[in-house]
């Protein structure tokens, strides 16, 4: 679980959890905004459920003990999840759409996710919340497009999180997703606040920055 993670990846991982600290910070811009599917209260279908496992967490506490410092609070688990192999499309009164795909990984704490390909195009939105909706974050939208490609988003409350992206009437351009690994959180989360605040967690700054993840 400790395996050496590209250059983008850190990148990516220390964007995430600067936003930990940074109320607003600029390096996630996240638009706020309601997910269309509440709405139009269309909370029926939340897509296909893609089941990512769990890490065994005899072999997570061994490996914690031994190497203490710095200190971890997640695992990344692989995952692989696109428009084109997962999820469902789902046409609104309005003539938008939205696509709708859950992520469950049994017994975490929290989760984000990773991205490898993350491009969305003007006027799309991205959102990912709970399933009771009580805590969402985004709007993403193109502001958060980078050359390489990567993102990552800040922790979600509990084991299951959606994935909705939301397209305007008329539009054509598609997105260009694939989510690629998930962190599961499996300690040092403390408190978890709805709106525009990201959830907190025991370690300080400088441990959550040195987390691996």
């Amino acid at each position: 679980f400790r395996s050496n993670k590209t250059y983008n990846l850190i990148v990516a991982l220390i964007f995430s959890f600067s936003f930990f600290f940074i109320q607003k910070g600029e390096s996630q811009i996240s638009r706020g905004g309601t997910p269309q599917s509440s709405v139009f209260s269309s909370d029926e279908n939340t897509g296909t459920i893609i089941t990512a496992g769990s890490p065994s967490m005899e072999l997570i506490r061994k490996e914690d003990d031994q190497e203490p410092s710095p200190y971890r609070f997640a695992v990344n688990l692989p995952i692989d999840v696109t428009m084109q192999n997962s999820g469902i499309w789902t046409d609104l009164p309005d003539g938008s759409r939205i696509w709708r795909a859950t992520i469950v990984s049994p017994s975490a704490l929290a989760v984000s996710v990773y991205f490898d390909m993350f491009h969305l195009p003007e006027h799309g939105q991205l959102y990912l919340y709970n399933p009771d909706k009580t805590q969402i974050i985004g709007a993403y939208s193109d502001m958060n497009n980078t050359t390489a490609g990567y993102f990552a988003t800040e922790l979600i409350q509990g084991d299951k999180i959606t994935l909705e992206y939301d397209q305007p009437a008329g539009q054509t351009e598609p997105p260009l997703l694939h989510a690629y690994e998930l962190a599961y959180a499996y300690r040092g989360i403390t408190s978890v606040e709805t709106g525009d605040q990201a959830m907190g967690t025991s370690g300080s700054c400088e441990e959550i920055g040195r987390a691996h993840v």
